[in-house]
């Protein structure tokens, strides 16, 4: 079995389309969200990240993976007090 990881930022878009990058919203995200369409994306529901089995994981699923594998690049006390990850803290 697999050890699972979080991977990159990750967008869902209420059309089940999820946008991937290195940043949320980064370069790449945006030029993938071009080459889709606005009107195929839908409305923007929930920022996240992809694991490296490719499931989508809400942040507070990403944050409490990277906490559990020590994966995280930042204070582990501090992301547990923010709640919040972000995907400059995964490298």
């Amino acid at each position: 079995m697999r050890k699972r990881f979080v991977v990159c930022a990750a967008i869902k878009f209420d059309s089940g389309i999820v946008l991937t990058g290195a940043r949320h919203w980064d370069k790449w995200m945006h030029a993938m969200a071009d080459i889709v369409g606005e009107e195929r994306l839908g409305m923007q529901t929930e920022d996240g990240f992809i694991d490296n089995m490719g499931n989508f994981l809400t942040r507070d699923e990403a944050k409490n993976l990277v906490i559990d594998l020590n994966q995280a690049n930042v204070d582990f006390d501090e992301l547990s007090r923010r709640g919040t990850l972000f995907s400059e803290e995964l490298y």
